[in-house]
């Protein structure tokens, strides 16, 4: 599931521990530090933030990055206020706050290519297959056809587990076959492209520019790749890029690449991710030569090398 829908659930479960209560606040794109303040006294029945000093309660602030200065405002006012009040917060970015956890909300788990799975049933361990199935079973009441099975796994391993991705393409199903939106993507059809690219761009914006210039880089990787190689191609950025693998560890963060492996640890972009940088790459005229400084790397181990066509 999605940051919205996972800390929903979290919020639900843990309304028990917080005998002041549980209220929620969304944050638009013009949110003001005391718009906040005043949506988050209302939401727990009080006049004033101050009124909840003493009752342990939670606050649920979905969407920190669309206004990240407001909400830091606002929260670190209410901490001051209301020293026992707890926050759940969802976003593309932490919000700096000095007593924040960051828990990061990776890719789902796709089945691996090399799975031949014959029936749902040995599907469903994967979670990217879980969300997909719940997400279908909203919009269609037939059961999944025997075709559809393999077209099912190869269509999350397309979206790279990307939860907002699964949804959007569930919701294809109320009149689509799971083969015909599996087609849909791989040809890029527009209607089906425009919605995940606006899902990654949201992600994108949050990059320094120095940093979207390296995802524009990675995207020249079809497949897996190891740090080595992300150092060699991004070599060149040293005066830009201060640390790749921070840089690595920013873009799990914001959803845009996944990593398997423990101790030969591989990264790869999720397809819309790629996609989506390299029509970047495009636009700021950089292809041409990001494709040479690919071709000019070595041999990796497991890194499955190939520029983008």
């Amino acid at each position: 599931m999605g940051k919205t829908s996972l800390a929903t659930v979290v919020a639900h479960r843990l309304a028990g521990a917080y005998p002041g209560g549980v209220a929620g606040v969304a944050v638009a794109d013009d949110s003001t530090a005391d718009e906040l303040l005043g949506s988050v006294a209302a939401g727990f029945g009080v006049t004033r933030p101050q009124d909840l000093t003493g009752r342990p309660a939670l606050l649920f602030v979905d969407g920190v990055d669309r206004a990240p200065a407001a909400v830091g405002a606002a929260m670190a006012e209410l901490l001051k206020q209301v020293p026992r009040l707890r926050f759940l917060a969802t976003g593309r970015q932490p919000t700096g706050l000095a007593e924040e956890r960051v828990w990061p909300v990776i890719p789902l788990a796709t089945p691996p290519v090399t799975l031949s799975a014959g029936t749902v049933a040995e599907l469903v361990p994967y979670p990217a297959i879980g969300l997909l199935l719940e997400r279908l079973g909203r919009v269609r009441r037939t059961r999944l056809a025997p075709q559809e099975i393999a077209p099912l796994a190869a269509l999350v391993r397309h979206l790279g587990g990307l939860p907002l991705a699964i949804e959007l393409a569930a919701a294809r199903g109320r009149v689509l076959t799971i083969p015909e939106i599996l087609g849909s993507y791989a040809d890029r059809s527009p209607r089906a492209v425009v919605p995940l690219q606006v899902v990654v761009a949201e992600s994108y914006r949050l990059l320094a520019p120095a940093e979207q210039r390296a995802l524009r880089l990675l995207a020249m990787f079809r497949h897996r790749w190891s740090r080595a190689s992300a150092e060699a191609l991004l070599d060149t950025l040293d005066g830009e890029l201060a640390d790749v693998v921070h840089l690595l560890d920013r873009l799990v963060a914001l959803g845009l690449l996944s990593v398997s492996g423990d101790h030969a640890v591989r990264f790869r972009l999720p397809a819309a991710v790629r996609d989506f940088a390299a029509d970047q790459a495009a636009a700021e005229g950089e292809l041409e030569d990001a494709r040479k400084r690919h071709a000019r790397l070595g041999p990796d181990t497991g890194s499955g090398y190939g520029v983008v066509p």
